[in-house]
């Protein structure tokens, strides 16, 4: 996977992450990334509690990529990707950080 190919798959899960729709994750055609790519990123970030949305996401990882979530089969197929997780993790991290709404402000205290 090239380094343009994987900010893209980042700033698709960061989009995600602020706005989750399964059905986008199934069709390929809305999302614009092959199956076995987003089924990796899926069955990855179903692993990531900082990401959430969990269990959709390993259902999801599931219906693309059947067995993905064996051990064995994840890393074969992150093998053939070639997706540098530590770049992948990092860049949807950083890139959530400007989808997601700020925090609503503290109440101030009442005298």
């Amino acid at each position: 996977m090239t380094r343009p190919q994987m900010i893209s798959l980042a700033n698709f899960c960061a989009d995600q992450s602020a706005d989750f729709d399964a059905a986008i994750w199934i069709n390929p055609q809305a999302s614009a990334m092959p199956r076995q790519t987003l089924a990796y990123a899926a069955q990855y970030l179903s692993m990531a509690s900082w990401y959430g949305y969990q269990t959709q996401l390993a259902a999801i990882a599931e219906l693309l990529q059947p067995g993905i979530g064996q051990i064995g089969n994840f890393m074969r197929l992150a093998r053939e990707i070639g997706l540098d997780l530590a770049d992948f993790s990092t860049a949807v991290r950083f890139l959530s950080l400007d989808k997601k709404p700020a925090p609503a402000p503290a109440p101030l205290p009442q005298d």
